[in-house]
């Protein structure tokens, strides 16, 4: 760990533990006229802590003992015989053997229930021995309920020779702790695993599997500087296979203040009242395994609630990866006892140790029927070859899940006591929100509703007019009468799509156009959606679902398979404001080059940042899905003011200072762009990223646009290279009225610009899952190649405009006050994720991360502040960079 330079404290708590060794095979005999010598393992053991050094006991005499948790009882008649006693639940098995061994018996002999065919090898001892108190002197044995008999009935003449060989050693002994840093200390969580393995096998799975599971997310998180809400103790036990031995240790020294010889030499900054929970990870690669999650409400009544939650949290990693999973017991066995019975929240993971897999578990976690978990359990075999790793790949990652999304949240008390909730993944589905979802109001006064009457149709039939346009210009060309003819087709199709609109028809099934992703879009209708109507869907429905039902219009035909119906007005809107677009390209070329002769001036390269991300957030202003009557003079306007910084009052969250942190330590990083609107809200973001790579923040831009028309202005790979063509060549479009030296910075930005595309430097991938059904907090699941395979290798993912910042939060009525790290969810508190930054003017009547304060003196000054575009937000998750 300090070779690691891990982000914690090391200590080792050192504790006395007795180690039991049974020595060479024991021998019991009987003689009572003929002499019988039992057979060990089969008729009798000697148990565990049974005798704290060698005896030799021969032809003693038999005393049979009816209650040994009464003195009286036993009193008067064991004295230097051995006793034979019943198993009784009334007290323990030391306190039975304890108290007959006080009174002289010279061995002390338990008789099993009949019900149980073996002898028992259980511990005869104290549950939570501590240094100083008593063991077990003379031998104890467990014998069958038939040898029993045979004892109890000839008990008056026969006598008994016992040889055992155990011996009880006092050692010294170790937890291992790694107090953290960081985070909340009145919210601690205790990770552990026990670090020892029984005498008999190398213990590879129980508990190598934990205890480096433990370890590896304890060194992943100090990898990525990953820095929780709550505090983390990482914990090695030792001597969990004597009876928890180490984590008892650990709870009597907090909560009760318990003292030994190294106590004030190993203080650890850890107080029992700031332990908040504990996650236990004990046998987590059985080969025949099944993923086991401990049962909160087996918990003592005062850790019961906060178990069930933390139960809650594993299930919620099973449920969002769709993988097989039962609930077992939590009553005793791992190191969460003391936890639990000392008042503190524990839950873990487990595959299974000794138990027999039923058929019934077979057909839902597969392995073998009737065989054990691991059947290495406690045995020389388990070695390297007994792991399953499937089996502990599934788990590690829960378990790191778990630790992450615990030591994250923001009222961890709270969750734990029911007072409060985590969004967690189990709990959410597109039609399940903790929130109720945007959905157009019956009395016609919400924005939604207002969406879905009047400016949504609206769009609908300019989609339509374009294409009458299109039809028209064939028409006048003389082309093909087939091409003609399945354009009025479309009209025909667009016309009957804008009827069950307006007239508040089912959301009906799309058909296959070959994109590849009709049956993700299907599959999800069917199961959230399949009796919504245009009225009762939420707005993150429908309205997704409109542009992509367009898309399959077209696709699906013939000749009008690749027209971009959106292609006119987005190209003739930035054609309408070049003048506009060469001085502001002009003058970021000249704010390159001041921040390029100011390297090392953080101050002045601050500044520059600051104008630069403004002005790529104002830039989504310019949404013609919003704003689809967007006048030259009134987006010159929004450009004057978007150059002068008069809007940047209009920023109502606003964590441009904590993005710059992140960004001013990058030297050659992966920065994403989950792109918005093409024309000039594209331009400001190819400026930014101009401007990152120039003064070397980062050595890598992936711009994500749309794979197929959306949202009427948003950026499809064409429109992305249509606007560096655009730049280059500004005289194919209409140059008329630019100063030569703007004119010449655009030329030399757009010449730049091809060759970072040319490079690799810059790239474009546009994958289906932005134009999918699904939110972005679905994206580790649903968009599982997106996350996995690029947004998690950047170091900051950009995503810009409305629509992208409703499918990170989910379109729901957030409490204003809502975190931004909340709301996204799993993308946040997943240990791998990148820096996330919204840039949002907002135009929908969802927002998060505004305090109820601002809100309020906003709603005063105007009424539709969320959706009148006039607001926006600049809001981070910092992800790994924490």
């Amino acid at each position: 760990l300090k070779d690691h330079r891990v982000d914690c404290d090391v200590h080792v708590q050192h504790f006395v533990s007795p180690v039991w060794t049974p020595g060479a095979e024991p021998r019991l005999s009987l003689k009572g006229g003929a002499q019988v010598d039992y057979i060990y393992g089969t008729d009798f053991r000697v148990m565990r802590y049974g005798g704290a050094r060698p005896a030799s006991i021969r032809d003693a005499g038999l005393a049979i003992v009816e209650d040994a948790c009464s003195a009286t009882e036993a009193r008067g008649h064991v004295a230097d015989r051995v006793a034979v006693v019943q198993e009784s639940k009334k007290c323990t098995l030391f306190e039975q053997a304890f108290l007959l061994e006080q009174l002289g018996a010279r061995a002390v002999v338990f008789v099993r229930a009949a019900r149980f065919r073996s002898p028992s090898n259980a511990r005869v001892r104290l549950v939570d021995w501590k240094e100083g108190d008593p063991l077990m002197t003379v031998p104890v044995l467990s014998v069958t309920h038939s040898v029993g008999q045979v004892l109890r009935s000839l008990a008056r003449d026969a006598r008994v020779s016992v040889e055992s060989q155990g011996r009880i050693e006092l050692a010294r002994t170790f937890n291992v702790l790694c107090v953290g840093r960081q985070g909340d200390k009145q919210s601690t969580l205790v990770v552990g695993a026990h670090l020892d393995s029984v005498a008999g096998g190398p213990g590879i799975n129980d508990n190598g599997s934990g205890a480096a599971t433990t370890l590896e997310i304890l060194l992943t998180l100090s990898r990525i500087a990953f820095v929780p809400q709550n505090r983390l103790v990482f914990a090695w036990w030792g001597a969990e296979e004597d009876g928890l031995l180490g984590s008892r240790h650990f709870a009597r020294v907090l909560a009760h203040g318990w003292r030994n010889r190294w106590s004030d030499e190993e203080r650890v900054d850890v107080s029992w009242q700031d332990i908040a929970l504990n996650l236990n990870f004990d046998m987590l690669a059985s080969p025949n395994y099944i993923a086991l999650v401990h049962n909160g409400t087996d918990a003592p009544q005062d850790a019961r609630v906060g178990s069930q939650r933390i139960q809650r949290v594993f299930e919620d990693y099973f449920v969002r990866h769709d993988y097989a999973y039962k609930v077992t017991d939590m009553l005793a066995g791992s190191d969460f006892v003391p936890f639990v019975d000392n008042g503190v929240p524990a839950g873990g993971v487990l595959t299974g140790a000794g138990e027999i897999k039923s058929i019934e578990d077979r057909m839902e976690h597969g392995g073998l029927a009737d065989a054990p978990l691991d059947t290495c359990y406690h045995r020389d075999c388990d070695t390297v070859l007994n792991i399953n790793l499937v089996a502990l790949h599934k788990m590690s990652k829960a378990a790191m899940h778990a630790v992450s999304t615990l030591s994250s949240a923001s009222d961890l008390r709270g969750f734990l006591a029911g007072k409060s909730e985590l969004l967690l993944f189990a709990d959410f589905a597109p039609n399940n929100t903790p929130y109720k979802p945007l959905i157009a109001a019956a009395d016609g006064s919400n924005f939604t509703y207002e969406s879905l009457r009047d400016r949504v149709p609206h769009i609908l039939t300019d989609v339509i007019n374009d294409l009458y346009h299109a039809i028209a210009s064939h028409s006048a060309a003389d082309s093909q009468p087939a091409v003609i003819e399945e354009g009025k087709q479309l009209v025909g199709e667009l016309s009957k799509l804008k009827h069950e609109m307006v007239t508040n028809k089912p959301l009906t099934p799309l058909l296959d156009d070959g994109c590849g992703d009709i049956s993700t879009w299907n599959s999800w209708l069917e199961k959230y959606f399949a009796s919504a109507t245009w009225y009762s869907a939420p707005f993150l429905a429908w309205e997704p679902y409109m542009y992509r039902r367009i898309v399959t219009i077209f696709r699906r035909s013939t000749y009008w398979s690749q027209y971009d119906f959106f292609a006119t007005k987005k190209e003739s809107t930035f054609r309408a404001s070049m003048v506009a677009v060469a001085k502001l390209c002009s003058r970021v070329d000249t704010l390159t080059k001041e921040s390029l002769a100011a390297q090392g001036n953080q101050t002045k390269l601050h500044l520059a940042f600051v104008e630069m991300l403004h002005a790529s957030l104002w830039g989504n202003q310019t949404d013609l899905s919003m704003f689809p009557d967007l006048s030259s003079e009134r987006l010159e306007e929004m450009q004057a003011r978007i150059s002068s910084g008069e809007n940047n009052s209009k920023i109502v969250s606003n964590d441009t200072d904590k993005i710059w942190a992140i960004v001013s330590n990058l030297k050659g990083g992966r920065i994403d762009i989950v792109l918005d609107n093409s024309g000039f809200e594209l331009l400001q973001d190819v400026l930014l990223a101009h401007w990152l790579v120039a003064l070397g923040y980062a050595s890598k831009v992936v711009f994500h646009p749309k794979r197929v028309p959306w949202y009427v202005s948003d950026v499809t790979n064409a429109d992305f290279h249509w606007l560096v063509d655009s730049a280059e060549s500004p005289e194919l479009i209409g140059d008329k009225g630019m100063s030569a030296d703007d004119e010449a910075a655009l030329k030399s930005l757009g010449r730049t610009w091809k060759a970072l595309l040319a490079s690799g430097v810059w790239e474009l991938k546009d994958e289906l899952f932005w134009t999918g059904p699904y939110g972005y907090r679905f994206l580790p699941t649903e968009g599982k190649d997106v996350w996995e395979n690029e947004l998690i290798k950047s170091d900051l993912v950009i995503f810009k405009g409305d629509l992208n910042y409703r499918k990170l939060i989910y379109d729901l009525e957030w409490p204003v006050d809502t975190p931004f790290v909340e709301a996204i969810g799993p993308i946040a508190s997943d240990p791998r994720a990148p820096a996330i930054v919204a840039l949002r003017t907002s135009k929908c009547d969802t927002i998060t991360g505004v305090s109820k304060e601002r809100a309020a003196e906003l709603f005063g000054i105007q009424k539709n502040w969320m959706y009148s575009g006039e607001y926006g937000v600049i809001q981070l998750s910092p992800g790994r960079w924490k």
